[in-house]
């Protein structure tokens, strides 16, 4: 409870505690907690300004949601104030909270939402020009605000969570168009999932309970309603629960877990690795749900012309959601340069040759083709040019983009801006840059602006000083802190989180002992960073491999490398180096796997690493799911 002889001790501090008047209006405002958000000491200089947490959610079928979320959210920045912190994106059911219509009369086939939480902090003290704007920002985007407009269809909705005034304050309001906390937020999964990832201890102001006890709460409730909708009797899969056949549904939007998605393009929403199981369970029993409600099932055409529009894109997830792997999607490397260490001069001018490798690498499971034009090889003394990057860079782009299906992603695999622009310009989704904008700060404005999704990697100083600069005091502590900064910064320049990839490193400005080091502990790893941000690993063919092969009791692989080297003395690895670190790197594989937290596996070897997880994902396949684990599962710390 909030005392006042503890914090204020003048009649003037009393009633500012009391009530805040703004722009004329007066506000109830309760202290409930001093210092709801907390500042970096590099921020305590900084002047204080207030608060926004804002929900943004669509539920336009397609690509248009994404975009529309993004514009939003520009418009945000534009409007209101900076971006301090953005969630994941959640991809969730429809929640039928504002239908007080009985269950058999909801409309389930409303199409599924996207769901983010911003916090802003805006020059705007009055939260009532706040909603106003908000609402300017739907109007733009196409939000019908009618008496006849469906409630539940919605091009934006744009929702003031909560306001902190300049004393960090969160303000209680209570009129006829405004009322904060929103009212409905303590129920709301598809709210406090994505708020969790901002801040898992905000306390809500009424409910006196922080965001992560309200999602644990609705986790409970959530589990007895399960409890309530299967026959006690039948033995049930996550797939296809049998159903209460009194209720056309079991859950909804508000009790369901929505799903965290890695957005690589505007088509394809990834399912972030690590606490998944339970969210896709939830969609999965929708889609069953609403195909039994509406009296279509699995066999059903989509080229059919009497297909009800909404059944197609439930289809398509349901095939999508299950073809998706438990272990971590394949980027396969495709250098196009004269000099990388592995594959130099294969696929160096010759944009046939390249193509027939990505095309081998997409049929041998690869969900990414990496193109690069510039080694890393510390071997390489002459850096190349930009122009020189480009010419290699850009031909094999354009063939990938004109010849593969748009499912498979193609990302560059460079340092500098004028590289990053011409090779998205040709087609790649996904900008991959080893040096985080060290090399070239540009780049990162150039993804920020764009909205390219960017894999940011922990290194230090160039492949030729790099081996000099690995010294820490922890390792873990270091890379963490170092990728969350550079989250933080990408975020606050306008890339949300949605669009960004974390790579741990392996190799670069790092020991055989470091790199090792890493993959023991890469679930700790993972609890130091921002929730929800996909996790890549790169060991293919590194350095570090070779130690441990170098240390087996006979040596027999370390024989099999005429004259016992394992490069040609230019960096390039010899056939038989190459396949003994190929068969080591399946070990990382499965480790890599083994706690679900690694999204990404980049490969040279594509094939085997496939077969290995094809296997793997036999072995690993689990019917049940455990909800309360998941949720760990997607916000670790340290003491989980």
């Amino acid at each position: 409870m909030f005392h006042l002889a503890n914090s204020c001790t003048s009649l003037q501090c009393f009633y500012k505690r009391c009530f805040s008047f703004v722009n004329g209006r007066s506000y109830s405002v309760r202290r409930f907690v001093r210092g709801v958000t907390t500042a970096s000491s590099g921020d305590s200089a900084r002047p204080k300004r207030p608060v926004a947490y804002i929900s943004m959610g669509t539920n336009l079928g397609g690509e248009r949601r994404l975009s529309i979320l993004e514009s939003a959210l520009s418009s945000i920045r534009r409007e209101i104030g900076s971006l301090d912190a953005c969630s994941c994106l959640y991809e969730s059911l429809p929640g039928y909270d504002v239908d007080h219509r009985s269950r058999d009369e909801h409309d389930m086939s409303i199409p599924l939402h996207l769901n983010a939480v911003v916090r802003v902090e805006t020059d705007t003290s009055d939260p009532q020009v706040i909603l106003e704007t908000l609402q300017r920002i739907e109007a733009n985007h196409g939000r019908d605000r009618s008496a006849t407009a469906g409630r539940l269809r919605r091009a934006l909705d744009l929702d003031l969570l909560l306001f902190e005034n300049l004393d960090s304050d969160s303000m209680q309001v209570n009129t006829d168009n405004l009322t904060l906390p929103h009212p409905r937020l303590a129920q709301r999964n598809f709210i406090l999932f994505p708020l969790c990832d901002i801040k898992p201890d905000l306390v809500h102001p009424t409910e006196k309970e922080t965001v992560k006890s309200l999602i644990l709460k609705n986790l409970r409730r959530r589990e007895e309603a399960l409890r309530h909708s299967v026959s006690s009797s039948a033995e049930t899969s996550d797939a296809a629960v049998k159903l209460n056949p009194k209720s056309p549904y079991t859950l909804d939007g508000n009790l369901a877990i929505p799903r965290r998605c890695f957005a690589v393009n505007n088509r394809q929403l990834w399912t972030v690795k690590g606490g998944t199981e339970s969210a896709v369970s939830d969609t999965l029993r929708w889609i069953e749900e609403v195909l039994t409600r509406y009296g279509l099932g699995d066999n059903c055409d989509q080229q059919d012309p009497n297909l009800p529009a909404f059944a197609g894109p439930l289809l398509s997830l349901k095939r999508f959601l299950l073809r998706e792997r438990r272990s971590p999607r394949l980027m396969g490397v495709l250098n196009v340069t004269p000099d990388s260490f592995s594959d130099g001069q294969k696929y160096y001018d010759n944009v046939e040759a390249a193509l027939r490798h990505a095309r081998r690498m997409r049929d041998d499971g690869a969900d990414i083709v990496d193109v690069g034009g510039e080694a890393t090889n510390p071997f390489v003394q002459e850096q190349v040019s930009v122009h020189s990057e480009i010419q290699r860079v850009v031909p094999v782009v354009e063939a990938l983009r004109r010849e593969m299906e748009k499912d498979v992603i193609i990302s560059v695999d460079t340092r500098r801006r004028p590289v990053a622009e011409a090779a998205t310009a040709a087609g790649a989704d996904l900008i991959n840059d080893v040096s985080a904008g060290e090399v070239d700060p540009d780049l990162l404005m150039f993804a920020a602006s764009r909205g390219f999704p960017l894999v940011l990697m922990h290194s230090r100083g160039t492949p030729q000083s790099m081996d000099s600069l690995a010294v820490y005091d922890d390792v873990i502590a270091e890379v963490a802190k170092y990728l969350t900064d550079k989250t933080e910064t990408l975020i606050k320049m306008g890339l949300p989180r949605w669009r960004l990839v974390l790579d741990v490193g392996l190799g670069f400005a790092k020991t055989a002992d470091h790199s090792f080091e890493i993959l023991r502990r890469l679930r700790d790893l993972r609890t130091k960073l921002p929730s929800g941000l996909p996790m890549l690993v790169g060991h293919s063919r590194k350095r570090f491999i070779e130690s441990a092969i170098a240390a087996m009791p006979d040596n027999h692989a370390k024989q099999e490398s005429p004259g016992n080297k394992a490069n040609d003395g230019e960096g390039k690895l010899t056939e038989a180096t190459m396949s003994n670190r190929d068969v080591a790197g399946l070990a990382v594989a499965c480790w890599a796997a083994k706690d679900n937290c690694v999204d990404i596996l980049r490969v040279h070897d594509v094939k085997r690493t496939a077969v290995f997880y094809s296997v793997m994902n036999e072995l690993t396949k689990n019917s049940k799911t455990d909800a309360l684990a998941d949720f760990k599962a997607m916000f670790p710390t340290e003491s989980t």
